[in-house]
């Protein structure tokens, strides 16, 4: 797979990562019967997209001509750090850690297309 093909890949996932969390983000804040309801039956789909983000990253990373750019790492280190933000906002139920993640992927995404900061 050339660099074009696997970035168009990289970012597919991307989307569908950032929608499926503002889903539950909201879902969250109004419902969180639905969201819990949800949450138990999209286990699975959860954990296939955070694999497909990380590995077409790495991927991506290592056949990258601009490995060495600042904004690059900054994007890494925000979307690493959601993560864990992430799980231990949905786990604990803290709404503000969830919007957190939220916006810190979100961030990292704007950083990957912009290729800047602001």
């Amino acid at each position: 797979m050339d660099y074009q093909q696997l970035l168009s890949v990289h970012k597919g996932v991307l989307y569908l990562l950032l929608s499926f969390t503002t889903l539950k983000v909201l879902l969250m804040v109004t419902n969180y019967n639905l969201f819990q309801t949800i949450r138990k039956k999209t286990k699975v789909f959860d954990m296939i997209l955070g694999v497909l983000v990380l590995a077409s990253g790495v991927w991506l990373f290592i056949k990258s001509p601009m490995n060495s750019e600042g904004w690059l790492h900054i994007k890494i280190f925000l979307g690493l750090s959601a993560i864990p933000v992430a799980i231990v906002g949905f786990k604990k139920k803290n709404i503000s850690l969830a919007l957190g993640a939220l916006l810190l992927f979100a961030y990292a995404f704007y950083i990957g297309i912009s290729k800047g900061f602001l």
